[in-house]
């Protein structure tokens, strides 16, 4: 059975102290079949005539082999930088992400992610949301933050992959949580993998003038393949698990992996 959940609209802070909680809404989804040239017959999973056949992330359709492939995809940078910045949106594209790996099933799973961000820039109010969907015992979810950043003598490559020995990691981490349930109280039962997805500023600034639109932030996702050095592991989600902590932000049964280098 597939079950989609989605986060409230995110809220901006102005501190990135000041957090919101995150609940997590349901949503139906309606499955229809479309048809492309009337009678047509649709081809079959896997093979495609063109672009919109390919229903994975990402994937375009090779003609010539009839089969979809992962699209051409550069993840080194978000943007071209300008000297001085005011005001720009800035996705999550490196840093470090902390959550609870094996966590109660009902119990909401924390996770901290703490930006690596050039030097140049200074992250003023931020934004953050999550979402979950599950078919049977397998879950995919997505944590996704950004910044609204200035930034002074700024190089070209500042929203780049810069040496990581250049990171600012002072910006406070960011927490939020991941809601387990579904409206009626059923807990999600299973395995849930956390991914920090990939956006480009154009994508982010398109989110942030449409309000942070859940459905849109979904379709600007599902532009991209999945990357593996995006995927922050995989979560246990059941009955004899332990209560995970509050928050993972220094807790000692969180894990932190790197994301993004």
């Amino acid at each position: 059975m597939l079950r989609s959940h989605r986060a409230e609209p995110m809220r901006a802070t102005n501190s990135p102290n000041a957090l919101p909680s995150a609940r997590v809404l349901v949503r139906s989804i309606a499955c229809a079949i479309a048809f492309v040239g009337g009678c047509a017959p649709a081809a079959d999973q896997g093979e495609c005539r063109i672009d919109s056949d390919c229903e994975g992330r990402g994937e375009i359709c090779d003609v010539e082999a009839s089969a979809c492939i992962d699209g051409p995809l550069d993840t080194s940078s978000t943007g071209t930088a300008t000297p001085t910045l005011t005001g720009v949106p800035v996705p999550f594209h490196r840093g470090t992400v902390c959550f609870a790996e094996s966590v109660q099933a009902g119990a909401p799973v924390p996770v901290s992610l703490v930006p690596c961000l050039h030097p140049c820039l200074t992250a003023g109010s931020h934004f953050h949301s999550n979402y979950y969907s599950c078919y049977g015992s397998s879950c995919d979810a997505w944590a996704f933050v950004y910044f609204i950043a200035d930034g002074v003598d700024c190089p070209a490559d500042a929203f780049g992959s810069f040496p990581r020995n250049m990171c600012d990691f002072t910006t406070p981490a960011i927490d939020l949580s991941i809601g387990t349930t579904i409206n009626d109280g059923e807990l999600v039962l299973g395995t849930m993998t956390l991914e920090v997805p990939f956006l480009t500023n154009e994508d982010v600034q398109v989110i942030d003038a449409a309000g942070r639109d859940t459905d849109l932030m979904n379709m600007k996702i599902g532009q991209y393949a999945t990357q593996d050095n995006r995927i922050a592991g995989e979560i246990s989600l059941l009955a004899g698990n332990p209560a995970p902590p509050a928050m993972c932000n220094g807790a000692e049964n969180c894990t932190c992996k790197d994301i993004g280098f």
